[in-house]
């Protein structure tokens, strides 16, 4: 198959870059480092060149035209957002080369730069250099009177193993309100809800009403007001100017890049809606479909060319999308039919397998199940007649697998609009399996969002370690399909502890996985939430931790996740775990590597040869591309791509296609492939890869649109369950997955 990247190679391998590094002295800062990137910002901005900073050697980076005396002029002119008098001195210099591998974040900053700095020239309002957005000149879409539609150009470089420097690009859109904010409801605003302004695209959140008015003079403005300084900048024109009441309060937003809030004119904000929060059909047709986007990159490319693009010395790139290197198919060869369904009690010694998850459910094959379940019904009691004709129809289905569902109790009745009774109906169960609960859901007549029976029934189940399934009133009163009675068979069976099937192989020597995830909740973070598989992709357990501070996982609850996972193992295998992957769900931290690094020595007397440290990138822009033959032109044409392939994208990278053509919800929608990022380890990262990919077909729904492999997928349903308040403060050592 002709598989390509939607990226762009150069045509010549990347020269020397001459550069300078400054190491600098900063006097009266209470923030040394947020002084250190304001002043690079500045120095950008004065010399409209690229300055970059890095914290851990505390300098300065910048290409060397021959300039120190305008360095110099900088340093003594930079003054703190914050007004306070500082003292900067530069204390060493020295010569480098921005193509050398040690500098290739820099380098890679370099590049972005002077690309956003090609279409500033065009139109500097549509660039969003720090997130690396092109808005279109087009005019937006209007969504039902409710929100616009703004494309944008998104784009990375990155370098091949032969030195080329590699340009991937991709489309998007935004959705913001028409209307600006000062006409919503702002005191029902929730905490940090995304806004952007109207005159530049840049985003911020919101924090909340300012104490100041927009007429106010501000320090940190030179004395100016807010209404003023938009006015100089042409952000506010002089009509809506004389419009606004200076008395009226501001509000204070928080930018990604500054500590602190900022006050701002609620008349230039507007809300940003979430592909969610939108009708799938109004987005049918905004999204590109592949052959758009790759004729709108092909015309990005070519206006690159004409406008000079340097990294050193002026840089072309070839107008053909990029060949991946290493490009291979996972589900064929060895691992074709992967999926282990169990074995026929006609011939034992056969053993169930499938390409597909659909097939083994066809089949009514499972790899793991109980024998009998016995289940307690939880309902409003006008719903009884229903609920029991539902729970008749799963029976029959159940027993097509050599399921026997049988009562565990008398049946529960709760009072919907009573939060009381709700948690009345889990109190005191008999000996049991699983619940089967029948809710209202938000668009139901009983629905009350006070009592909100389903998170108060999960809170209550999930804290006795009960595995429930939920069935609100439509779903109980329709027919229901295969596919419904898939998704709650198999959700049953993992909530119960079981697996509905397995990988016959996996590549490379791991004998476990570990999925590691953070989730947020204001300045909150609960920690070390961890899934943990084998090589066969059964759940060896899982565990979320107390809540804690920062953007990584703290040094103990790292080491009481791997130590517990090094006693879990030995205990269900009877042999040591001697060859462990870790998949971090995004950036492994310093402090986390560090930690890992750490336990990785002290492990090896426990038996550990070998750790790999795995980052899963899910936010990657690349897409990749089938080229196809046109029915009606004869031409070629670029399509969406199966799902299983994968292939090298730079340094110890690379690229999955864990969906494809046929998995995605919107019909021109993109799949969207993970990155696959190799920090520790000696294994191959096309087996990482590959590793990734199976372990994606693993997770219950994974016949559905779902990316991640089940390491990461359920360590963050885990943190997500967990700061909604519906898991335990901590669990260790569970294998039940009362939490999907």
């Amino acid at each position: 198959m002709d598989i390509r990247e939607l990226s762009f190679r150069s045509l010549t391998p990347i020269t020397a870059i001459p550069a300078r590094r400054d190491r600098l002295r900063i006097s009266g800062s209470p923030d040394p480092i947020s002084t250190l990137y304001e002043l690079a910002r500045f120095c950008k901005t004065r010399l409209q060149q690229w300055v970059g900073c890095d914290q851990n050697q505390f300098t300065i980076l910048y290409e060397d035209r021959g300039q120190p005396s305008a360095i110099a002029q900088c340093l003594a002119s930079f003054r703190p957002r914050d007004g306070r008098s500082v003292e900067i001195g530069a204390i060493g210099q020295e010569a480098i080369n921005l193509s050398q591998p040690n500098y290739e974040k820099y380098l890679l900053e370099l590049c972005n730069y002077q690309f956003c700095k090609i279409f500033s020239a065009i139109n500097p309002k549509a660039v969003q250099s720090w997130r690396k957005r092109i808005y279109s000149q087009k005019s937006p879409q209007i969504i039902q009177n409710l929100a616009e539609a703004r494309c944008y150009l998104t784009f990375d470089f990155w370098r091949d193993a032969e030195d080329h420097l590699v340009l991937s690009l991709n489309f998007a859109n935004d959705y913001r309100s028409l209307y600006t904010i000062d006409r919503l409801d702002l005191a029902n605003f929730p905490a940090r809800q995304r806004l952007i302004q109207t005159y530049d695209g840049n985003s911020c959140e919101w924090v909340g009403l300012a104490t100041m008015t927009i007429g106010e003079p501000l320090p940190f403005l030179g004395n100016q007001s807010l209404l003023n300084y938009h006015c100089d900048r042409q952000n506010l024109r002089e009509s809506d100017r004389r419009s606004l009441d200076p008395n009226q309060p501001a509000v204070l937003v928080k930018y990604p890049n500054r500590s602190d809030p900022s006050p701002h004119i609620p008349q230039l904000l507007k809300t940003i809606y979430d592909r969610s929060e939108l009708k799938e059909s109004d987005l049918k047709n905004l999204i590109l479909p592949i052959q758009e986007r790759y004729k709108s990159a092909l015309a990005a490319m070519q206006a690159i060319n004409r406008r000079s693009f340097f990294c050193g010395d002026r840089m072309e790139f070839a107008t053909d999308l990029y060949s991946p290197v290493s490009l291979s198919h996972f589900a064929t060869g060895a691992r074709d039919r992967n999926l282990y369904f169990g074995t026929s009690v006609q011939r034992p010694d056969t053993k169930d397998c499938y390409t597909e998850i659909w097939q083994g459910w066809k089949a009514r094959k499972l790899a793991n199940k109980p024998d009998v379940v016995r289940a307690q019904l939880i309902f409003p009691k006008s719903w009884e007649q229903p609920a029991r004709s539902y729970m008749n129809q799963l029976r029959k289905q159940l027993e097509q697998f050599q399921i026997s569902l049988k009562s565990a109790g008398e049946n529960r009745y709760y009072d919907p609009q009573n939060a009381i009774s709700v948690r009345q109906s889990c109190q005191n169960l008999p000996d049991l399996d699983f619940v089967f609960a029948f809710i209202p859901d938000g668009q139901d007549r009983e629905y009350n969002a006070q009592v909100n029976p389903y998170n108060t029934l999960k809170e209550q189940l999930n804290r006795q370690g009960i595995g429930s399934q939920m069935i609100a009133r439509k779903t109980m009163n329709q027919p229901g399909s295969d596919g419904h009675y898939q998704n709650l068979v198999f959700g049953m069976l993992a909530k119960l502890g079981y697996t509905p099937w397995q990988l016959r192989s996996m590549p490379g020597t791991a004998q476990a996985f570990i999925g590691l995830d953070l989730g947020r909740k204001g300045d909150r973070t609960i920690g070390a939430s961890a899934f943990v598989v084998d090589r066969a992709g059964q759940t060896i357990g899982w565990s979320s931790t107390v809540l804690q501070r920062g953007e990584t996982f703290s040094k103990p609850s790292l080491r009481m996740i791997l130590l517990d996972l090094f006693t879990e193992f030995q205990q269900q295998t009877g042999e040591p775990l001697r060859h462990l992957v870790v998949h971090r769900d995004g950036t492994l931290k310093n402090d986390e590597l560090a930690t890992l690094d750490t336990l990785a020595q002290e492990l090896k007397a426990s038996g550990l040869e070998q750790l790999d440290l795995v980052e899963i990138v899910k936010d990657t822009i690349v897409r990749a591309a089938l080229r196809d033959r046109d029915p009606e032109t004869g031409g070629d044409r670029w399509i969406n791509p199966p799902r299983g392939w994968g292939w090298l994208h730079g340094e110890n990278q690379a690229i999955v296609l864990t969906t494809g053509d046929k998995q995605k919800q919107n019909a021109n929608a993109t799949p969207r492939p993970l990155l696959v990022r190799r920090r520790r380890g000696e294994t191959d990262v096309m087996i990482l890869a590959e590793q990734v990919y199976w372990l994606s077909e693993m997770h219950i729904g994974s016949s559905q649109v779902t990316r991640l492999p089940i390491t990461t997928h359920y360590a963050d349903r885990i943190a997500e369950m967990a700061l909604k308040g519906l898991l335990p403060l901590e669990v260790r050592h569970e294998r039940r997955l009362y939490f999907i």
